[in-house]
């Protein structure tokens, strides 16, 4: 059982707590020993959210050391360049390219244009192994915003950036989501993996669209 150190970066609101106990989930049922962290500012008015998980044979600090994250799954593009001091080499990273404003980034004191995302994008994708996708635009045209966060976990199980099959995630969420808001994460789990291209940032040819 390989190790795989985790971190989660978002901003309040957009389901971060929601898939990183998902993913313990689903670890716990594969036999994971998890160590997890979260830190929450003014999650509520869209302060920055980031989760740390560890899972491993063993326990071990619920705080992952910079330059060993084996996946950062970046909820939003700022709020992932936080973590860069977390990467290796091996890192992989799902970003979901969608800019927002978090309660200490405002249009009045910072510069938050397409040519800043692209400029994210391209140092992930420089130095590691870097799935980019508009999600939040996808889980619009889905018809649900709030299935973003499941969209996001479906294609890093989808992409092998997460040690679960996608008939894992959808097992895990049966069993343990409420049945209310159950079928509509199981569909868009699927629309995820059948459309993910069609928004996806960079293309077969490694040209960077936003």
């Amino acid at each position: 059982m390989e190790k795989c150190d985790i971190i989660i970066s978002g901003v309040g609101g957009q389901g971060i707590v929601l898939a990183s106990r998902l993913i313990a989930t689903m670890a716990l049922r594969k036999g994971y020993k998890i160590s997890t962290a979260e830190t929450i500012g003014m999650s509520q008015r869209g302060g920055s959210v980031v989760s740390n998980l560890r899972l491993d044979s063993h326990r071990k600090g619920s705080l992952i050391p910079k330059g060993q994250a084996n996946v950062i799954i970046g909820f939003e593009p700022a709020e992932a360049y936080r973590y860069n001091e977390y990467l290796n080499k091996d890192t992989k990273v799902l970003l979901n390219s969608n800019p927002i404003y978090s309660s200490s980034k405002t249009p009045e004191n910072e510069i938050y244009s397409k040519k800043e995302v692209i400029k994210i994008i391209e140092l992930f994708d420089k130095n590691n192994t870097l799935t980019a996708c508009n999600f939040n635009k996808m889980a619009l045209e889905f018809g649900n915003l709030k299935t973003m966060n499941i969209m996001m976990i479906a294609i890093a199980c989808f992409n092998n950036y997460l040690p679960f099959s996608v008939d894992e995630l959808n097992s895990t969420i049966k069993e343990e989501m409420p049945s209310k808001i159950k079928d509509i994460n199981l569909k868009a789990v699927e629309f995820a993996i059948n459309n993910f291209e069609k928004y996806a940032n960079i293309n077969s040819n490694n040209v960077i669209k936003i």
